[in-house]
């Protein structure tokens, strides 16, 4: 009996061991575990902490201001133009490109809820000039000479405005839209003269299409914002003054409207830069 008991005694001991022993293994593979876990943690954290885009964000929060980005901008000019006849007419031939300036005003409003498309208007002095070769005094029957012409007009575009890049301190943009517009004035050059009649052959108003791009640029905390854009605007409305009056005609030595058949419109690509607060 004791020879029994001695052997159960150590059956026990044996099994004891035994467990001590696998559960020793199971905490030290649970600690590596742990350690290789945590390692892996730590090389997939960024030990650089990320700048927040204040610039884009500041961007972001005036478009959606209540009377949103007002910008005062300031521009170049290159206008032709467009004429019915191939040829010419009495009054204007052979026309060529001319340089101009643009200035104006702008608002940018964000519509409610939406990052990507604003409504955008504008109040332009435009300045379209061309060269051209006219009859001197646009006298009927006098000698063409070497001319040119600049139009000034007030335009007010209303555009749809697309923005893309949101939250970054650059925003490229596009937009489209119309404008209406209204000759105020007139100058002109006729062969190296001043034209006292420049602004005979054309009539006030005029209307047409826009489309063009560029950017929105976050300048820095307290510099404001800037904007640089490309666009082309064509006018559809005629400016050839069909229905001058008679006195004008007489004048000149016409007997009937010498652009009763004639169509002018306006092609005008504008390079602006505008200065946001």
């Amino acid at each position: 009996m004791i020879k029994n008991l001695s052997q159960l005694a150590l059956l026990f001991a044996l099994i004891f061991a035994f467990q001590v022993n696998t559960s020793s293994s199971v905490l030290a593979k649970d600690k590596n575990d742990k350690h290789h876990d945590k390692k892996n943690d730590d090389k997939d954290q960024d030990p650089t902490p990320k700048k927040k885009n204040k610039g884009g964000k500041a961007l972001d929060k005036r478009m959606a201001r209540g009377y949103g980005l007002l910008g005062f901008r300031l521009g170049m000019n290159l206008h032709s133009l467009s004429m019915s006849k191939e040829k010419g007419d009495a009054l204007l031939s052979d026309t060529g490109m001319g340089f101009g300036v643009s200035a104006g005003v702008t608002i940018d409003k964000a519509i409610p809820n939406n990052d990507f498309v604003g409504i955008r208007v504008e109040a332009l002095f435009q300045q379209k000039a061309f060269d051209h070769q006219s009859p001197t005094g646009y006298k009927k029957d006098a000698k063409k000479v070497d001319s040119s012409t600049t139009l000034n007009f007030i335009e007010i575009p209303v555009l749809v405005t697309l923005r893309f890049n949101k939250g970054q301190k650059i925003r490229p943009i596009g937009y489209f839209g119309g404008f209406v517009g209204a000759l105020i004035a007139a100058s002109g050059q006729q062969d190296g003269g001043t034209n006292p009649d420049a602004r005979m052959p054309f009539r006030t108003f005029d209307y047409g299409m826009v489309l063009g791009g560029g950017a929105n640029i976050y300048l820095g905390k307290g510099a404001g914002l800037l904007s640089v854009e490309l666009r082309y605007a064509r006018g559809f409305a005629n400016l050839a003054d069909g229905n001058m009056l008679e006195s004008t005609l007489k004048s000149h030595n016409f007997d009937k409207d010498p652009l009763s058949t004639s169509i002018y419109n306006t092609n005008n690509v504008t390079l602006l830069l505008t200065y946001h607060l």
